[in-house]
């Protein structure tokens, strides 16, 4: 007997492509090493840091400095995280939880696959067209076949790199299925 959820005993863990002397962008991996100012500009900040400490755990310094570096948004509106993993898995946890599928294009990072399924959700991806441009249609047409009663709403994460380029969003919401319409 396990304590394990079933549907996760099937799963092979995600293990990234591994290649001698490659620059592996996906790691967001520099092919050029720290200058050396830089790294002993590091190494004496690191000396006056307070290491029996915690940080400050909602990284308020961090937020307003982004926020003022924006310029067009307040620091309550910034999130951080330890990486894009934990950022991804917390924004699929706020909005697609009891919401229905997560939507998402390939190629992407496989964190929206991979949180979407250990948080026990539906995970759908469509194909991005041969010159990596959005597949409109084939996005509509896959809204309106999901969208229901039971099930108003389809969350994409990345929604926010697409809606001004491809105005997706008031395409989105002239899918007349439903009054009060959905989300995403």
């Amino acid at each position: 007997m396990t304590l394990f959820r079933k549907d996760l005993l099937k799963v092979e863990p995600y293990r990234p492509v591994e290649v001698d002397d490659a620059i592996r962008l996906d790691r967001n991996e520099s092919p050029f090493n720290l200058p050396l100012q830089i790294k002993e500009e590091m190494v004496s900040t690191f000396s006056n840091l307070r290491l029996n400490q915690y940080p400050d755990a909602w990284c308020g310094s961090v937020k307003e400095a982004f926020a003022g570096y924006v310029g067009k948004i307040s620091s309550e509106e910034v999130t951080v995280g330890n990486g894009c993993d934990e950022v991804i898995q917390n924004v699929i946890m706020a909005f697609a939880l009891g919401n229905g599928p997560v939507l998402s294009f390939w190629p992407t990072f496989p964190t929206y696959r991979i949180a979407s399924r250990n948080l026990g959700l539906e995970y759908i991806e469509i194909p991005l067209n041969e010159d990596f441009t959005l597949p409109l249609e084939k996005t509509i047409d896959f809204i309106k076949e999901k969208k229901t009663e039971q099930n108003n709403y389809v969350f994409y994460p990345e929604g926010v790199y697409l809606l001004g380029e491809y105005n997706l969003e008031e395409k989105i919401r002239k899918i007349d299925l439903k009054e009060g319409g959905g989300s995403m």
